[in-house]
């Protein structure tokens, strides 16, 4: 694909970065994250063009595999991580308040009668996850802990090979975001087993130049309180999820 040529030679070709200029970095994770250039692109993306459109800054959204994006971000090649837990990277530079939650759950067959009910149960299970992410503490520790019942994936259409593979019953769940993952429960094919605790969805400042994160999150912090209040974040988020 054109956009991850692109990419590729942003991450491996040096060049001078206006100051004004706010790269934040994602994967595709529709509904929070999509095409940059879209008549919707995605939750996140307004929110942080709605806030630093009244700024001196200009934002700047751009799509890579998360694993990469997370190494980018960190080595200071762009400034931060788009719709970040604080597991995927802490290290980085938080802000004080969530723009949101996110909420990850098990995805099942239909014809499939399992239901989560805590670690125990996933013990006979094979699930999917994507490389680099976190799934909140508690659950990172299930996946380190237990590699003979993970199965990561990497790259591209990530949620439609998560699909492809229990459709072919190489795994048996699918740990998604719900809101993610809600376009596919569409098709009638799967259901929803349970779901994990909520946890804060972020955007994540580089570590690289702390002075610079600093200055960025005190105008993102801003920027949030401004549009909670305001009510304009659920406005945006209601955009995604209107029939």
């Amino acid at each position: 694909m054109k956009l991850y040529l692109y990419l590729s030679l942003f991450f491996l070709t040096p060049s001078l970065v206006l100051a004004n200029q706010v790269t934040f970095l994602s994967d595709n994770w529709c509904p929070y994250t999509c095409e940059p250039e879209s008549s919707k692109p995605g939750i996140l993306v307004e929110v942080v063009d709605t806030i630093f459109a009244g700024t001196e800054y200009k934002a700047d959204v751009k799509l890579v595999n998360w694993a990469r994006a997370i190494k980018a971000v960190r080595a200071g090649k762009a400034d931060a991580l788009l719709g970040a837990y604080v597991g995927d990277a802490p290290d980085f530079v938080f802000h004080k308040t969530p723009v949101m939650y996110s909420q990850m759950c098990f995805f099942i067959a239909q014809s499939d009668d399992w239901i989560y009910q805590g670690y125990p149960s996933l013990n006979e299970r094979s699930l999917s996850v994507v490389n680099g992410y976190s799934y909140g503490e508690s659950f990172d520790d299930f996946i380190a802990t237990h590699p003979e019942n993970i199965v990561n994936l990497a790259g591209n259409e990530l949620i439609e090979r998560h699909s492809l593979m229990l459709a072919k019953k190489r795994i048996n769940t699918i740990v998604e975001d719900r809101n993610v993952f809600q376009p596919q429960l569409a098709s009638g094919l799967f259901k929803s087993a349970g779901c994990l605790a909520e946890e804060g969805m972020y955007i994540a400042f580089s570590p690289a130049d702390l002075a610079r994160s600093q200055s960025l999150i005190e105008t993102l912090d801003l920027g949030i309180n401004k549009l909670k209040s305001e009510g304009r974040i659920e406005q945006i988020i209601k955009k995604y999820y209107q029939n």
